[in-house]
């Protein structure tokens, strides 16, 4: 059974029923090789990497890549980067995926990343989730939830051609996208200084979503990346600790650029989103249905 598709840079054939996620790191010479194991652990680009479940993790290259193997079926393999608050004082934080990826997924294929960090003060504590399945052969799911902290609202906004065309509010429904089954290129995880959090996700090439809410669909909307925040949480996170990324059904995973800092002032993954913006409200909406 087919899963993810891997696209190698070299002579060597596609392999099948494997994965692989990247994203080429920027102005970095693909001869470098910024990586180096130590046991069952990986310092990639300066970020600490511990296996999660039964994976396993080494250093590739050129071009310079952490693999991340032995994802089985289990859902509980993957890859940690850790002690993001001591070494890079995080509030910021991007991996990016090679394509083709979920285009190629199975049904039973998940993608679970979860933030956890500083909050109220507190360490280890979760503070998003971030959720990719297929739901049918031909559709995608993405839900992003920030119950740990008790958020008031949330909002999504979707990005086409360097233009914010849709700003959707919501009350207490966590952000649920529907998608024809596709690839995503990248995905940033970041807390703002007022404690709000929003998760980015750069999707292959414009793709027509469709935003589930309690009072019922709204869309299709056409972009190629959105933007999905949490609100007024009850619950105030200040620092990034730890991202964890689960797989299950995918494959090995090919991660070539991680970065984690302070937050910018443009988003990487929306370029077009400044991050400190508050949400537009509903009725400066621009959205572009067809």
């Amino acid at each position: 059974m087919t899963r993810f598709r891997t696209v190698v840079r070299s002579s060597i054939p596609t392999l099948a029923a494997t994965a692989a996620l990247f994203l080429s790191p920027s102005g970095r010479a693909e001869a470098e090789c910024d990586g180096s194991c130590i046991g069952t652990e990986c310092t990639f680009q300066g970020i600490a990497n511990a296996p999660l479940g039964e994976a396993t993790l080494r250093i590739e290259g050129p071009p310079c890549r952490l693999v991340v193997d032995g994802i089985g079926s289990s859902g509980q393999d993957g890859v940690v980067q850790t002690g993001l608050s001591s070494d890079v004082s995080s509030c910021y934080m991007v991996t990016g995926l090679e394509t083709p990826n979920f285009s190629g997924a199975i049904l039973s294929t998940r993608v679970t990343i979860l933030q956890r960090g500083v909050v109220d003060g507190t360490s280890g504590r979760e503070i998003s989730e971030l959720r990719i399945r297929p739901v049918t052969n031909d559709l995608l799911r993405i839900e992003m939830d920030c119950a740990a902290i008790d958020v008031h609202s949330y909002s999504v906004e979707v990005y086409h051609d360097g233009e914010l065309v849709a700003d959707e509010p919501l009350t207490n429904d966590i952000p649920i996208l529907h998608l024809p089954k596709g690839d995503v290129e990248a995905i940033a995880c970041a807390i703002l200084p007022s404690g709000d959090v929003y998760t980015s996700v750069r999707f292959g090439g414009p793709v027509e979503m469709t935003l589930q809410t309690i009072g019922g669909p709204v869309g299709p909307i056409t972009g190629e990346c959105v933007r999905m925040r949490g609100l007024a949480p009850d619950l105030l996170p200040s620092m990034q600790e730890s991202i964890e990324n689960v797989f299950k059904d995918t494959g090995p995973v090919t991660i070539t650029s991680l970065y984690a800092g302070l937050l910018p002032s443009v988003d990487s993954v929306c370029p077009e989103a400044i991050v400190a913006a508050e949400p537009t409200s509903w009725s400066r909406l621009k959205a572009r249905y067809r």
